[in-house]
């Protein structure tokens, strides 16, 4: 194996040795918010003789977009077009902070400085990701060190005339390679000859000089100290940069380059929105001529903008067989939805309800706002509680009593690290339609609570109690809060962040922990109003 020089071993152990006195001096920062699907953070770095770079650079963004690849670009294009050349960005100590990998399409052949050269590769050597194309390759080759041509993972000097060359696969396995075709001819491209392959290169996909006949790697991954890097020879023509192959494998080799492969697109996570009224039909899910109603509209908004695919429907029989296709449910809904009720919708068959519970405690996700909790309601008093909810209500977590007058009132925060209460602060106020609440499911986890204090009307004459909750079902999900009647609250902020929060909480695209807080949240919840 090739040691690095002395003057190389120095300059890593330094910025090692920084980093881990940054790392105890530094207190690291602990997320009350779990991340969800973040862009990958990408810096281009671009420029020099010889290539169209602002085509190039639209192309790889285009293509990222269309495969699917949520990424947040800064792009560097400096330097002119010539072959020598300094660039500002990487004067800075931390020119590659906060990047999760940093694309190199740079060209200057003659820049030769070597402590220049070492403040680049050095931040790579310590983690910093890359993926390296084409002229990178004779970047910096007039330089007598070795550090840049090691961080490549090949070293190359000049190349052959241009050609369409056909490639082979020499590691069909990996994930970069994932849809190559078996047989492929590039469209016209320089051939790198590369005379040196450095011992953490694996290479990927190879082709044949048409001079020599000597095989020529053309696309591989290296390991730089710390850091993934993903290079290829190609991308010379714009004919490359347009070539739906070339793209698709650039991209897979940036994801798997920046260590962010869970970025990638993947199927969109499935909700049902149902909205069936057998008694009273709110007013945000009240369809006219044939539209979608207010609620379902911003539903498929926010989905859009989260990543997930939005189904809106009323029709019950959806429960019957098409519910499978489903990975979590969303009700806002009223009474016994096995009737027609009032909007007169097909309603769900008893087999329909069995299925629905079923399939969350098989690990499907259920969300509830508002007048979910005003959905299958317990035999018995509505205006008393009773020891064995309808199970519908038993899954849920809480069952509707009644509700006052709209007024502002305090939603008091008990699970501040949940998903979506980020900016929550420990409490805040709305105008809403709150509900009284009853029949607590003893294991929830209380995430709002109704501060009662204050409020008017019967209805709330009670000691605080749960409005908003997460709770498990068996293998699946369940999130609920009361809020959700006015068309302002649907189009709040705060009630958006909270309601998505819950939404990929149920979907499984975060975690939080859920443990049962009812008693030590809302030691009285089950103390009811004074109603008649």
């Amino acid at each position: 194996m090739n040691l690095p020089s002395l003057n190389t071993w120095l300059h890593r152990s330094c910025l090692g040795l920084f980093g881990m006195i940054a790392a105890i001096l530094v207190p690291q920062a602990e997320s009350a918010e779990p991340v969800v699907s973040q862009p990958i953070k990408v810096l281009l770095v671009t420029g020099g003789c010889c290539h169209d770079y602002e085509f190039q650079t639209k192309a790889m963004q285009l293509a990222a977009k269309e495969q699917g690849v949520a990424i947040e670009w800064t792009v560097v294009n400096e330097g002119g077009k010539g072959t020598k050349a300094q660039i500002a960005l990487y004067e800075k100590a931390d020119w590659a902070a906060g990047y999760d990998v940093v694309i190199h399409n740079e060209c200057f052949a003659d820049t030769d400085d070597e402590d220049y050269i070492r403040r680049i590769t050095g931040p790579h050597y310590n983690g910093v990701n890359a993926v390296v194309i084409h002229c990178a390759m004779h970047t910096y080759r007039s330089a007598k060190i070795d550090d840049w041509r090691e961080f490549l993972g090949v070293t190359s000097r000049h190349h052959e005339h241009q050609s369409n060359y056909p490639v082979k696969i020499a590691q069909p396995d990996h994930p970069i390679m994932k849809g190559f075709p078996s047989e492929y001819k590039t469209p016209k491209d320089e051939l790198y000859i590369v005379e040196k392959i450095w011992p953490n290169t694996t290479v990927l996909a190879t082709t044949v000089s048409e001079k020599t006949g000597e095989v020529q790697p053309v696309f591989w991954t290296n390991r730089y100290g710390k850091a993934r890097v993903f290079g290829t020879t190609y991308g010379h023509s714009n004919e490359t940069f347009s070539d739906p192959t070339f793209l698709k494998t650039f991209v897979q080799g940036l994801v798997w380059a920046s260590g962010r492969e869970e970025v990638a697109k993947k199927p969109k996570k499935k909700l049902l929105f149902y909205t069936k009224s057998a008694g009273f039909e709110h007013d945000v899910i009240r369809r006219k001529d044939g539209e979608l109603a207010f609620a379902e509209r911003i539903m498929i908004d926010l989905g859009k903008k989260h990543g997930i695919e939005v189904t809106c429907t009323k029709d019950g029989t959806v429960f019957d067989n098409e519910y499978k296709n489903y990975d979590a449910f969303f009700f806002y809904t009223t009474e016994d939805l096995t009737q027609a009720g009032n909007d007169k919708q097909p309603p769900l068959s008893p087999q329909g309800k069995e299925n629905l519970l079923a399939a969350i405690r098989s690990g499907k996700g259920f969300i509830g706002s508002h007048c979910a909790s005003d959905t299958f309601h317990t035999a018995g008093n509505r205006l008393q509680s009773q020891d064995k909810p309808d199970p519908y209500i038993a899954m849920l977590g809480g069952e509707f009593i009644r509700h006052g007058r709209q007024q502002v009132a305090k939603m008091r925060v008990t699970s501040p690290n949940f998903p979506g209460l980020k900016d929550a602060g420990s409490e805040f106020t709305l105008n809403e339609e709150w509900y009284s609440l009853k029949n607590f499911a003893p294991d929830m986890h209380v995430i709002l609570v109704q501060e009662t204090e204050g409020m008017v009307d019967d209805d709330y004459k009670r000691p605080p109690y749960p409005a908003t909750w997460a709770r498990r079902e068996g293998e699946g999900r369940v999130f609920y809060t009361s809020m959700g009647h006015r068309e302002d609250v649907w189009t709040n902020p705060l009630f958006q962040s909270i309601l998505m929060g819950g939404i990929h909480w149920a979907l499984r695209e975060t975690d939080a922990p859920v443990p049962g807080n009812l008693a030590a949240t809302c030691p009285e919840a089950s103390k009811m109003p004074p109603l008649k």
